[in-house]
């Protein structure tokens, strides 16, 4: 018996891309946490903090935690951001209405 749900950290500077082709050629759904960049425990998030993901979500006219999060959900990761502020809640659900080119 497999698991049907597979959960690690994810954020565009830890891709996980190795363990989330594994999940994708068994049918195994790979859930992401941390992809705000919270794991990295540093005084400055260098995933939200990031000029490139900053400079497209000011282009999108997002933030760079949609940013992160719309990647993530592009890429088939199933993600579970954590937060207090119901502002922040909202934000991380309005992820319809932009999408990221490959590039």
């Amino acid at each position: 018996m497999r698991p049907h749900v597979v959960q690690s950290w994810m954020d565009p500077l830890h891709a996980e891309r190795p363990l989330r082709a594994l999940c994708a050629r068994h049918g195994v759904q790979f859930q992401a946490y941390s992809s705000l960049g919270t794991q990295h425990q540093t005084a400055i998030n260098p995933v939200l903090r990031h000029p490139a993901l900053n400079a497209l979500a000011q282009q999108l006219g997002v933030t760079a935690a949609q940013v992160v999060l719309r990647w993530a959900v592009q890429h088939r990761a199933a993600v579970i951001p954590r937060s207090r502020q119901r502002a922040h809640m909202a934000s991380s659900l309005d992820l319809e209405d932009f999408e990221l080119s490959a590039a």
